[in-house]
């Protein structure tokens, strides 16, 4: 096994200004194909990737159901890149249900759009890309509650058999990081049963299909703990490697391996080189949801959800009849 001990660094500044844009090869000098642990210059881990972790029966089993559940999205923002502007003018990539699409300024990751009413919505859209969530997610803006993803309260009996996946990336996390799970694994203990995946440290999966990610940072995970990803693939193809350019490193993840990641540092993926619709390419991301540390019980926030939609509708005006 590698041991890899950086010490080198991009500054900051000069990483931050590649947001949201593809990496090409120029972005890295160094791929890792084997096990390996790689240190930052500080000394905290970058890295822990290892080879064939994840049974390959397991992984040919439940390829499909990560394929059903990476559902079409317009909300991946930053790390779906900039939408494609033809010479028209005409954005390119964004789905056009939502509505009439507002010119761009260059390098933007979201669109505003005309709702049929002639007003600028509230809600932006990215480019659309093939990504979805596994597992419960804590509330936010426009679903004001903890809630079961909606493949997962659709397709239960599909989750379960993925199940035995999540598990294996639990322990290799485990094995490889055992502090950090601990401390994960704390959150995860006080956390309401119903929004926690079973006999694992996670909430929560995100599944990307031939999803080439720009570069950006994960965000939503608890701090503490660390990124755990895997990925499948069907037919062959080259690249898809998964790039960290502050310190100019990529790793060639493919079935059925597990990578230990400092996620919250700037990554993306290189571009998948092969004959189109003769390969497919799952990559998992598994994570504690850092604020379902503050769900309450389902029922209580079945209530919530109810109150806090409803003080969010406009009541009609009362008219007094003469």
């Amino acid at each position: 096994m590698k041991i890899i001990h950086l010490t080198e660094q991009m500054p900051d500044e000069d990483v931050e200004r590649l947001g949201g844009t593809m990496l090409e090869s120029s972005a890295y000098d160094t791929v890792i194909t084997e096990d390996a642990d790689v240190y930052k210059p500080d000394g905290t881990p970058l890295i822990k990737f290892r080879k064939g972790v994840i049974p390959v029966e397991m992984c040919l089993k439940t390829f499909p159901i990560w394929e059903e559940a990476a559902t079409p999205t317009d909300n991946r923002g930053m790390a779906a890149g900039a939408p494609e502007v033809g010479e028209d003018g005409k954005i390119k990539g964004i789905r056009k249900e939502h509505g009439i699409l507002l010119p761009m300024e260059p390098g933007s990751t979201r669109a505003n759009f005309l709702k049929q009413d002639g007003t600028v919505a509230k809600k932006t859209v990215a480019k659309t890309v093939h990504s979805g969530i596994v597992g419960y997610m804590n509330g936010n803006t426009r679903f004001p509650y903890c809630r079961t993803t909606a493949f997962t309260g659709n397709e239960f009996e599909k989750y379960k058999q993925c199940l035995p996946v999540m598990q294996v990336a639990s322990e290799e996390f485990r094995r490889l990081m055992p502090e950090r799970w601990a401390v994960q694994h704390e959150y995860w203990k006080r956390t309401h049963p119903a929004f926690r995946i079973e006999n694992t440290v996670f909430t929560t999966v995100t599944c990307n299909f031939n999803f080439r990610t720009a570069c950006h940072q994960d965000k939503g995970d608890l701090k503490e703990g660390f990124g755990v990803m895997t990925a499948m693939q069907k037919g062959r193809y080259k690249g898809g490697f998964t790039i960290f350019p502050k310190y100019r490193i990529a790793v060639d993840m493919r079935t059925s391996d597990i990578l230990l990641a400092d996620v919250h540092e700037w990554h993306s993926n290189s571009e998948m080189i092969g004959i189109p619709g003769t390969y497919k390419r799952i990559s998992l991301v598994f994570y504690y949801r850092e604020k379902i540390a503050a769900c309450l019980s389902p029922e209580e926030e079945r209530l919530k959800a109810i109150q806090n939609t409803e003080a969010t509708y406009e009541k009609p005006t009362q008219v007094k009849l003469l």
